[in-house]
Formats: C-alpha cells, sequence, structure tokens
C-alpha cells in the first residue's frame, strides 16, 4: 500500500505487486487480503504463489512443498479463498473502461491512478499519515485490509457525500467510519455524486460463491483449450 502510493508522488502510475509473493506461500489470510488490494491498483497480477493456487491449497501450518514429482501430499480445494479471487478478478474486469481513462488522464496530465489522499486532499490533516487508504481515480475510495484478524476497521471520509459500496449507507464528510470486513470484504465507498457503479456487492459475492462450489470441469477444459488455439 505504501509502495503504491509512493509510486503515484514519483510519477509512476502504472503499479502492481505478484498478488501472493512470488517463490513462498503466503498465509491464507494474507493471500485473500491481497487479492482484494490488487484488484484497485493500476495493475492487478498473481504472482506464482510457490506452484499453489486456492484450488490446490493447504493448510497454514503444513510444511509440505512440491516436489519434481509433483504433488505428494493432499490438498484443498479452498472454495472461500476462490470465490473471493473469482469475485475481484471480475470486478477488476469491470473497472477496465474506468481504469483506462485514468491511464489516459495519468499519460496527458500526470494525474495519478492511485491518490494518496494526502495529495487529494492536503488541507486536511488527518491524512498526513494515513496509508492503509487512498482514492482509486477521483470517485471511489479504497481502505484495505491489513490487520492480521481484523473483524472491523476504521475509514477515514473525506469532505463530501459518500456511499458504502457494500451496505448502501451513505455518510457525509470529513468522518471517521467503523466498518465490518469479514475475509471477502474490502471497505469501498464511492462518491456520491460520482458516476462510477459497482453493482450490488453482495449479489457478487453470492455469485461467486455458487460459481466456485459447482465447478464445472467439462466447461473449464473447454475454456482453457479455446484461449490455448485462440490467443
Amino acid at each position: 500500500m505504501i509502495g503504491a502510493q509512493r509510486a503515484a508522488f514519483l510519477n509512476t502510475p502504472i503499479w502492481g505487486s505478484d498478488t501472493g509473493g512470488y517463490n513462498e506461500r503466503p498465509p491464507r489470510e494474507t493471500l485473500a487480503r491481497w487479492l482484494a488490494f490488487s484488484a484497485f491498483c493500476p495493475i492487478m497480477e498473481v504472482g506464482p504463489l510457490a506452484n499453489l493456487a486456492p484450488w490446490s491449497w493447504l493448510p497454514d501450518d503444513s510444511e509440505e512443498r512440491l516436489s519434481e514429482d509433483g504433488y505428494t501430499f493432499e490438498t484443498t480445494y479452498d472454495e472461500e479463498l476462490l470465490a473471493i479471487w473469482a469475485m475481484y478478478a471480475q470486478l477488476r474486469t469491470d473497472l477496465i473502461d474506468y481504469t483506462r481513462d485514468l491511464a489516459l488522464l495519468a499519460h496527458r496530465q500526470g494525474t495519478p491512478i492511485i491518490r494518496p489522499l494526502v495529495l487529494a486532499y492536503p488541507g486536511d490533516d488527518r491524512f498526513v499519515d494515513a496509508f492503509e487508504q487512498y482514492l482509486y481515480g477521483p470517485d471511489l475510495l479504497v481502505r484495505p485490509v491489513w490487520e492480521p484478524g481484523a473483524t472491523q476497521v476504521e475509514a477515514l471520509l473525506p469532505a463530501g457525500a459518500w456511499i458504502d459500496a457494500w451496505t448502501g449507507a451513505a455518510y457525509t464528510g470529513p468522518d471517521t467510519v467503523t466498518v465490518d470486513v469479514p475475509l471477502h470484504v474490502v471497505p469501498l465507498f464511492l462518491r456520491a455524486e460520482g458516476s462510477l457503479e459497482l453493482g450490488s456487492l453482495q449479489d457478487r459475492w453470492r455469485e461467486a460463491q455458487q460459481g466456485v462450489s459447482q465447478p464445472n470441469t467439462d466447461d473449464l477444459i473447454r475454456s482453457m483449450l479455446t484461449e490455448r488455439t485462440n490467443p
């Protein structure tokens, strides 16, 4: 989160991270929160996760590792992690036009895609050290969850009218609000007078859960083969 906002100040608007790490398997909670954060970065990229994935996951306390012989141990089909991945990947896809417009603006005017709140609201002293939240473009406030084991977090709202994208609750800033953050939730607030719409996040979550609880392997294989033959 700090790196993303530093990049914004350094005139490097196109930034992303290897979600989940590159060589070592991250804790389950870390991966879930990281996937949500990455959906609201200029680049969303998922790292190799030590050659594991939520459809072949391991408990955090497992010391098993992949070998040259492949899987020599029992893995877990982690439906919750898969649903989180699917939901935020789809949400990210639906934000392509919004993100593209922000990238063009960054190219033409130097306005960063990720906007640190201290940059957007220099007169509000609350944002001097508010590294844990930022604007994604002008209309979306993102408050990634980085605190281990968190069930609630605080979000600092700038001046103006804001809508909680998860609950529909309306707020008028400046304000500090406390929101619930089960594992699949990253707090998101839409500028009320903005044009950005995310649809029902609760419906998105239900659809993602249904999608991973009833996987159709035949359709998946056909999709993979189609992608290979029609790149």
